[in-house]
């Protein structure tokens, strides 16, 4: 029976296993098959996506299969592959391992629509226990391969070049054998095992590289360990530099519930760096490095930092990089901030030292310890910040979200090498506390002490400053540079009281561009001065009460300046104001040594002011009275906020001008201004002229952004623009216009015209010559719709020709475009010859095609303008210019072409160029300069005829000139040197107390030309006449002086000195610098038989020395003799001893005077002469001076012998005198006066 069953028993079993079996086989065989798989294949993508798709398919689910093109689009992402390379064995399944051989996916897409995503909701329950990891079989896979992979969510997009994986999952455990994902910039190694069970023990070593632009390359190993109970971290930053770092994670696992609770992580990381270099991650210059460590213990709710550093500049990557400065940049302008690269390296110059020790809970830390100790000074840092209200931004918490109470020690601060045109030496004690959040805030300072020095200065300061919304309280704040002090103390708010004290009698100390001294003192009291700009209402019940004075003396800065400027303003609780101001000698814009007065009295609601400022060519006065009222800030409602309005009347308006000549309003005129409003009645100027007055009237309206402005001139005479002009021209006709603008600020209309007509052009170069008259007309107009202008223009000369013009734009923006053009043809040009008086008839023909184009910002022309026949004279320089031409073509591209030329004498000059027209830096290119004995100077006294070679290039910021000038002819007659005429001393230092107008930037000019002089070139002057040759090279950069090398020789010369005609045997001029200082090595001689005799001039033409010589040797006075005479001493006679005298006291130069004159007044003497005496040999210089009206002094010196004495005069009375001379011989004697001829 149980043999039986048994046997049945079996038999089921085994029919079950077959069974079983051959369902087995019948999946593997229809997997195996290409039929069997397409069509689960196309089931199981339908499952996953309907409209899930592919476009080439082939191989088996058994073995593996290969896919082109699939797509399977699902709601939130989007899946697209280009290729599926795979294969694997099912039958490995029935073993418990299935076996990937290979499975490659390239150019896999994914697309990720975020706003389609549905967000999960938070869940009720509590997480569950900790998953197994562990696979219903084993899985090996030997070659994953994902190429060209890019993931893609909104406009973030991420490539990875490949990802090849090797790995095999077990039951209970699972190894990666090896993991490479690949980018462009980045590479990832990865191995190790981990354990399918919780809490996954691990072992895992990663090994990665990266690049950044701002860092370069990185590269670094790690190697985790442990568990989720604790983790242990060990981390090799190897590239760019060696940082080792070691943490121990302690995470609060348990098993039952899957969460983290980050609160209670308790870290401790000790990170460690020798010799750390920042030149390793920037190519900047910043080039530092740092040994030292940071620690971390704790959780995030109670942590400790520690940090210990030191940090150094890097010596020799400063040694790699540094160039030396050449001595022109050396000195860093006050306008130059250095960068922070800069500033590092030079607080870094020397070893600092760094240390903290914080304690945290979260964002709220307590500064036990911030020390830092530099090249450039000491800081202590201590306190605490807390900002833990930003983790919990409820309505109370977010009141104060930040906090913080700290005291800051700095010694010994020196800024010296971070900002050397700012130099500070400074040591300070502060406290600050405050909080922040939003547009509410609080801001307390204490400055305990600060002592030290700033610009080479003494700086001091103390007191509090307290900032808030609400807003400024100063306590006993007192701050001095140098002479300058400042006290403060009161506050600035809702009701304020506020006395300043400033007293700075050296404005200089603080920025050198400013010179003078300002004083003030004053109080504020009651309501914040915002209320006077605020609605009327609040003003009255709180109007600040003002009591201030300040003056100014000698302040200056720039090309600005004030001799003296006084203030005084009072305004009362009462609303009652007195304001006053003077000023004396302003300088500024047009205005030269003006004087300026402004005066106000009355109250806030009913006030008057009177403005004037004068020089001694224009003036302006203005008065007004009005007042303060309330007024809707804006048209469109009156439900908005009240402002204050001022409203009342200009009174009277005068102005006077040189060329506009004076104007004045014969009536008041409405004005009303606020924040957001101005209107102005009908305001008109008139001026008297010979014939009808001139009017000048505007009316404005401006509410919002909406603008209305109408205007006209009538009868404005052109007379009035003659005083410009050079004598004997004049204008004559009358100007009228009108115009108007209304609209929207973005949307305005408007129109415009302007006419005169008829207009006389006249010039009479002399009394006794004809008038020269032309009649013209001129007349413009333009139109504004849209913010677009249309315009035309039209200048007409009757008989002459005429120049007319359009412009278009589309915008009044800068960058809007425009275009338009300029046509002119003018047959001749002789009404042009009172415009330039120094030119004598002007003539030619003028025309001119030119279109514009471009932006209003950078408008551009193309086009030719043309001069032909054009000739006149400059008989200043005697010259007659004849045969003239010039034409200058402008192309799109800014492109110019010059050729011009003109003839004088028998030569003539032309100049070709060519280069590009920039707007924001000018023209730039190349002009050649070349012509052969054009004759430059023509006149009774002066011939030069020249032929140049000389290119000028013009650049962006310099202008080179190079090249040659030729002189093959000319002569030059000195008649006279100017009548007492003098140089200065070359140690002489001129000071003014006004400075030198600023000069606009201009291009620097670099010029080197070579000037070749023939020797037949005549020079007459300073009784010297010869012939000049040689060469000179003339050097000039920037706003240096000209400077000469080279030589220039003396041919055929005769000198005149001593009143005779000496030759010159050498003459050599030599220049090594000064154009106006040349060396001098010159011999003139003259020969009595048996005698030769002459003089040496040597030393520069500023310092002239001048030496006599004999052959055979004689005496100077024999040698004079002979050079005067052409006889010995002994054979003179008494005439021939006087001439001799004359010329030894006169040294040959006729102005002896003018000499004499300028060295009596350089070395303050009275009296400086020569005088005679019996014979020549007694011949004396005479030097004294007057100690009081009654005692003179003086010193007499021999010019034939050593022999001097000094004399002393005293007078006792009108007729009774003493005189003291020591010399060779001592004397005393006593004078008495007698005048002969009075009653």
């Amino acid at each position: 029976m149980i043999a039986t069953f048994g046997r049945y028993l079996f038999r089921t079993l085994l029919a079950l296993f077959a069974l079983a079996f051959l369902c087995v086989a019948s999946v593997y065989l229809i997997l195996d098959t290409q039929r069997g798989s397409d069509w689960l294949l196309h089931r199981g993508l339908a499952l996953v996506s309907p409209e899930a798709e592919f476009t080439s398919y082939s191989g088996s689910l058994a073995r593996g299969i290969q896919l082109e093109g699939l797509h399977i689009p699902l709601d939130g992402i989007d899946i697209q592959l280009g290729q599926l390379d795979s294969s694997w064995n099912l039958w490995g399944v029935l073993s418990g391992s299935l076996a990937i051989n290979k499975l490659h996916l390239d150019e896999l897409r994914i697309k990720i629509d975020a706003s389609a995503t549905p967000t999960a909701e938070p869940s009720a329950t509590s997480p569950g226990p900790w998953p197994s990891l562990s696979l219903p079989i084993a899985i090996a896979i030997d070659d994953l391969k994902i190429a060209q992979l890019q993931l893609i969510q909104g406009s973030d997009i991420q490539n990875i070049e490949q990802i090849n994986l090797s790995a095999a999952l077990g039951l209970t455990r699972s190894k990666i054998k090896a993991l490479k994902i690949q980018t462009a910039t980045q590479r990832l190694n990865m191995h190790g095992r981990i354990n399918n069970t919780p809490p996954y023990p691990m072992d895992i070593n990663v090994d990665w590289e990266t690049s950044t632009e701002e860092f370069g390359a990185l590269s670094g190993k790690a190697q985790l360990s442990g568990d989720l109970r604790e983790l242990q971290l060990s981390h090799r930053l190897n590239q760019p530099a060696l940082l080792d770092s070691k943490a121990k994670v302690r995470l609060p696992y348990r098993a039952e519930h899957m969460v983290i609770d980050y609160r209670e992580i308790q870290l401790s990381l000790n990170n460690q760096w020798h010799n750390f270099k920042t030149s390793a991650l920037t190519s900047s210059e910043l080039a530092l490095q740092s040994t030292g460590s940071l620690t971390i213990e704790g959780s995030w709710q109670d942590y400790q930092l520690n940090l210990d550093t030191t940090i150094s500049a890097d010596g020799q990557h400063h040694a790699q990089k540094t160039t030396p400065a050449p001595a022109s940049t050396a000195q860093i302008s006050a306008s130059t901030a250095p960068d922070m690269a800069s500033i590092l390296n030079a607080v870094f110059k020397e070893p600092g030292q760094f240390a903290a020790k914080l304690n945290g809970n979260q964002l709220s830390i307590a500064i036990a310890k911030l020390d830092a100790q530099t090249a450039v000074g000491e800081l202590a840092v201590n306190g605490k910040v807390n900002a833990n209200n930003f983790l919990n931004n409820t309505a109370a918490s977010a009141k104060q979200a930040l906090q913080w109470q700290l005291a800051i020690t700095a010694k010994n601060l020196d800024s010296r090498s971070l900002t050397p045109q700012w130099p500070a030496h400074l040591s300070a004690k502060l406290n600050s506390n405050g909080h922040w959040q939003g547009d509410r805030y609080q801001l307390s300072v204490d400055i305990e002490s600060l002592n030290g020095d700033f610009l080479a200065r003494t700086a001091q300061g103390s007191g509090q400053i307290r900032l808030s919304e609400r807003g400024q309280e100063f306590k006993q704040l007192k701050l001095q540079l140098g002479d300058n002090h400042l006290q403060l103390h009161g506050k600035l708010a809702e009701t304020s009281s506020l006395d300043w004290q400033l007293d700075a009698q050296n404005l200089g100390q603080i920025l050198p561009e400013l010179s003078g001294a300002l004083t003030s003192e004053g109080s504020l009291r009651g309501g914040p001065l915002a209320t006077l700009l605020g609605p009327l209402s609040s003003a009255t019940k709180n109007t600040p009460q003002i009591n201030a004075t300040a003056s100014a003396t000698k302040l200056q800065y720039l090309a600005y300046s004030i001799a003296q400027a006084d203030l005084d303003a009072k305004l009362s609780a009462d609303q009652s104001l007195t304001l006053k101001v003077k000023a004396t000698e302003l300088n500024v814009g047009p205005l030269t040594k003006a004087d300026m007065e402004l005066n106000g009295t009355g109250s806030l609601e009913n006030h008057k002011l009177a403005f004037k400022v004068a020089d001694r060519n224009q003036q302006i006065e203005l008065s007004l009275s009005g007042g303060l009222g309330t007024a809707s800030t804006s048209a469109k409602t009156k439900a908005q906020t009240a402002s204050a309005t001022w409203h009342g009347h200009i009174e009277h308006l005068a102005a006077n001008h040189p060329m506009l000549g004076p104007w004045f309003s014969k009536a008041p005129n409405s004005l009303r201004a606020s924040a957001t409003e101005i209107q102005l009645g009908e305001l008109c100027l008139v001026q008297e002229q010979d014939s009808a007055p001139a009017s000048l009237c505007v009316a404005l309206n401006f509410n919002d952004d909406t603008i209305k402005l109408n205007g006209d001139i009538q009868g404005l005479s052109l007379n009035r623009f003659s005083a410009g002009l050079p004598p004997g021209s004049s204008l004559q006709g009358k100007v009228d216009s009108e115009f108007n603008v209304a609209g929207k600020l973005d949307q305005l209309t408007g129109q415009f015209a302007l006419t005169a007509a008829p207009i006389l052009i006249r010039y009479q170069a002399g009394v006794d010559e004809a008038a020269l008259e032309h009649h013209a007309s001129l007349s413009a107009n333009a139109s504004l719709k849209d913010n677009q202008i249309r315009s035309e223009m039209a200048f007409v000369i009757a008989e002459v020709g005429s120049m007319n013009g359009t412009l278009n734009t589309r915008g009044l923006d800068p960058g809007s475009a425009i275009e338009g053009s300029v046509s002119s043809q003018f047959d001749n040009l002789l009404w042009l010859g009172g415009f330039f008086p120094e030119l004598e008839k002007l003539d030619g023909s003028l025309n001119a095609d030119l279109a514009i184009n471009g932006s209003v910002a950078a408008p551009a022309l193309v086009g030719a303008v043309g001069l032909d026949n054009l000739h006149m004279q400059l008989p200043a320089i005697g010259l007659a210019l004849n045969s003239g031409s010039a034409s200058l073509h402008l192309a799109n591209a800014g492109d110019w072409q010059l050729d011009a030329g003109i003839s004088s004498g028998a030569g003539r000059i032309n100049l070709i160029g060519q280069g590009v027209f920039e707007p924001s830096n000018g023209p730039t290119g190349n002009i050649a300069i070349s012509g052969e004995n054009f004759t430059a100077v023509d006149l009774a006294d002066a011939k030069v005829l020249i032929s140049p070679d000389i290119n000028i290039s013009l650049a962006a910021e310099l202008i080179k000139i190079r090249g040659s000038l030729a002189i093959p002819q000319g002569n030059f007659t000195l008649k006279s040197l100017p009548a007492q005429a003098s140089s200065v001393s070359a140690d002489e230092v001129i000071i003014s107390s006004k400075s030198a107008p600023t000069i606009a930037a201009t291009r620097a000019i670099d010029t080197q030309v070579t000037i070749s002089l023939d020797d037949s070139f005549q020079f007459t002057g300073y009784g010297l006449s010869t012939r000049f040759g040689g060469k000179l090279k003339i050097v000039q950069k920037s706003q240096a002086a000209v400077q000469a090398f080279g030589s220039l020789s003396l041919y055929d010369g005769v000198y005149k000195a001593y009143g005779q005609d000496l030759s010159i045997q050498r003459g050599l001029l030599l220049f090594q610098g000064p154009v106006d200082n040349p060396g001098l090595n010159i011999t003139a001689v003259r020969e009595v038989e048996p005698y030769r005799v002459g003089i040496n001039i040597g030393g520069f033409a500023q310092d002239i020395r001048s030496d006599l010589f004999s052959d055979p040797t004689m005496p100077p006075t024999d040698v004079i003799s002979m050079l005067i005479t052409g006889k010995a001493p002994g054979a003179m006679s008494q005439s021939d001893a006087n001439q001799v005298m004359n010329a030894a006291t006169s040294l040959g130069i006729s102005q002896s005077k003018g000499i004499t004159s300028t060295l009596q007044s350089t070395f303050g003497m009275d009296v400086l002469n020569f005088q005679g005496g019996d014979s020549y040999e007694e011949s004396s210089l005479v030097v004294g001076k007057y100690l009081t009206p009654s005692i003179f002094i003086s010193y007499v010196q021999n010019l034939f012998t050593p022999a001097g004495s000094v004399q002393l005069d005293y007078t006792l009375s009108k007729s009774l005198g003493l005189k003291a001379q020591s010399g060779e011989t001592q004397s005393i004697d006593l004078l008495y006066r007698v005048e002969h001829g009075k009653d």
